[in-house]
């Protein structure tokens, strides 16, 4: 039997307190921008209302923008304005996105050595191009290089998005680079089916990789502060690691492998977990004095998508150039291969004459991301979320934030979180369309129930975690434990209302207790590698999964309520109640808090208080 059952059930039904709605429609007015910086702009306007006895009220709406990368700093009007995401083509030919924190430049032609130029907003400078394409056998540590950059001269497709078709040999594959306010994403986009890995004597466990050459590049700050100088890596899928390389301002996201499906502006900044695959990363130094940063994907996790992919007629695996052995022997045979290059330098990047047709693809990214440092979510604040937000350092979460989202914007957590709510200072986590809890959002359709705009609500990255008293609302993925965040995890004590996923655990141990989860889809998934949870008192109204990855989540769950669940997945554990019908449980738990009223006299002052709460939002 549950200890204090009651009282758990009441702080799983915890209130949400939301402001109060004048009756009369307000009149429109401008929204201005009251404050600006590096990753923020304050928002205000002032409305006014007749309320319900004719007086005419005046009402402030407020709330803060945050988005990293979201300004720069014109030493030329002295001011912070507008990132703008955009490329501008010089007279020689080169595109340029100068006016942002991050500012890029791409060479005309991807054989060029050194064809990517990226300036992070702290000043650090990266040079860089594309080297080759390979397999790798992660247990003998064998490679083979199957296709090298060749002669490519960009297309600008969008303002802020640059494709060097066809640029590689043996097999089509394209270079596409997009600069955003977020960061720099450099993706390689296969065209074509590479041949399997057995064609050149390696096994299907093999992984393909991404060779991709940096020039004297600065060292990543962890890698520059450990005493043995030895990388941070971890464990993200079956013999495949992805190293933590942190450069100050600018971070190295976890990149993915994912199926373009004829969206070809699909980014992996915005994809789902559950439609791309882990890409892990490295940074090595494969010839003396020669920086690489090293892409892979297991090759089995990607070869359905590869084999919708047209066959590639030049590829041969038999020639002479296919030879097997340490890519750094490769490499070395190979001195400064890049530069050797016959380059087409008569040309210049140019500007698509028509929109480019949708082509299916296979996409490989990596990601510079721009981070904000030692932010507090402060209790007195709405924020708007509007692309990837990378909060790094220590970052606080303040009882009575609100935080809303537009769609396919992130919030990413590094470093230290604190989480300082309580039962009557909640944070809430929600749609841009949610009236109900904050201050109004410009453009709001008051309806949040129609999509789930969040990509990930939260998204731990490289941190444990203890979120309590929390609310999050109509997101596509509600929490996400990435594989080197460590464990354990906590969570306690909160809402998952309206989300397509619930959970992401991945690699790691997590807790949760006095959780409820209503209409959320798949209330716990995982696509890569296992996990472990221990759950205590949650309540699911409505679900298709419960555990919607018995394969990989080993979930042990205890004096729990399982309502309209249609697959509850495979579990451990006691004490569970389940019922195929809401309307059920709808009784079940009024009369759970008849009971509730008839151990109040017995009810500390605490209790008491938590008794009240229920009868306002849940009349016996």
């Amino acid at each position: 039997m549950k200890t204090n059952s009651w009282l758990a059930l009441a702080l799983t039904l915890f209130p949400f307190c939301a402001r109060g709605q004048i009756e009369v429609s307000p009149t429109a007015v401008n929204t201005v921008v009251v404050d600006r910086g590096p990753d923020h702009v304050v928002l205000q306007n002032v409305r006014t209302s007749v309320d319900t006895l004719g007086q005419t009220v005046a009402e402030t709406n407020s709330y803060v923008q945050l988005t990293s990368g979201l300004s720069w700093f014109n030493p030329q009007s002295q001011q912070w304005e507008d990132t703008r995401e955009q490329f501008q083509i010089t007279k020689e030919g080169y595109a340029v996105a100068l006016q942002g924190p991050h500012q890029a430049i791409l060479s005309p032609n991807m054989a060029t050595p050194g064809a990517v130029t990226l300036v992070t907003p702290d000043g650090k400078r990266f040079n860089s191009h594309v080297y080759g394409i390979s397999y790798f056998d992660p247990i003998s540590g064998d490679s083979t290089l199957i296709a090298e950059i060749k002669d490519s001269i960009g297309e600008l497709v969008a303002p802020n998005q640059v494709i060097y078709r066809d640029a590689f040999t043996d097999f089509q594959a394209d270079v596409r680079v997009t600069y955003t306010k977020g960061g720099f994403e450099q993706d390689i986009v296969l065209r074509e089916q590479p041949p399997a890995p057995d064609k050149f004597g390696l096994p299907e466990t093999s992984q393909l990789q991404i060779l991709t050459e940096f020039i004297d590049p600065p060292k990543p700050l962890d890698r520059a502060a450990a005493t043995n100088a030895e990388p941070n890596r971890f464990l993200i899928a079956p013999n495949l690691t992805d190293e933590r390389l942190d450069f100050g301002a600018m971070v190295l996201g976890q990149g993915k492998a994912f199926s373009l499906d004829e969206a070809e502006t699909l980014s992996g900044l915005t994809v789902s977990d559950d439609k791309a695959v882990p890409v892990g990363k490295t940074w090595s130094e494969l010839a003396p004095g020669r920086q690489f940063l090293v892409e892979s994907v297991n090759y089995r996790s990607i070869q359905p998508s590869l084999e919708l992919l047209p066959a590639a007629p030049g590829a041969d695996a038999t020639k002479p150039k296919k030879k097997i052995g340490r890519m750094a022997e490769l490499i070395r045979e190979r001195p400064q291969r890049v530069a050797a290059l016959s380059r087409d330098n008569k040309h210049s990047i140019h500007v698509a004459q028509v929109t480019p047709r949708s082509r299916t693809g296979v996409n490989i990214d990596y990601q510079f991301l721009n981070t904000i440092t030692n932010q507090t979510l402060k209790s007195d604040t709405t924020y708007y979320v509007t692309n990837a937000c990378v909060l790094s350092g220590l970052t606080v979460i303040e009882g009575g934030t609100v935080v809303k989202y537009t769609t396919g914007a992130q919030v990413t957590i590094q470093g230290t979180l604190k989480c300082l709510t309580s039962p009557y200072r909640p944070a809430v986590f929600t749609s841009k369309d949610d009236d109900s809890v904050g201050d109004k959002i410009s453009g709001s359709t008051g309806n949040p129930a129609t999509n789930y705009p969040a990509a990930t609500a939260l998204y731990l990255d490289n941190n444990q975690s203890d979120l309590k008293y929390i609310r999050i609302a109509h997101a596509d993925q509600a929490i996400y434990y990435d594989n080197d965040t460590g464990y354990p995890h906590y969570l306690s004590h909160a809402q998952l209302v309206h989300c397509r996923k619930g959970v992401m655990p991945h690699n790691t141990t997590f807790f949760v207790r006095n959780v409820l989860m209503n209409d959320v889809l798949t209330n716990f998934y995982n696509t890569t590698y296992g996990a472990t949870g221990h759950v205590e008192h949650l309540t699911v109204n409505t679900a298709a999964y419960l555990n919607g990855s018995s394969s990989l989540i080993t979930l042990n769950v205890t004096n729990s309520l399982l309502v309209a669940v249609t697959n509850i997945g495979t579990i451990t554990g006691a004490f569970n109640a389940t019922n195929s019908s809401s309307s059920e449980c709808s009784k079940a738990l009024a009369q759970a808090i008849i009971i509730c009223q008839q151990l109040a006299p017995t009810a500390t002052q605490e209790q008491q208080i938590f008794l009240i709460s229920l009868r306002r939002i849940w009349p016996a």
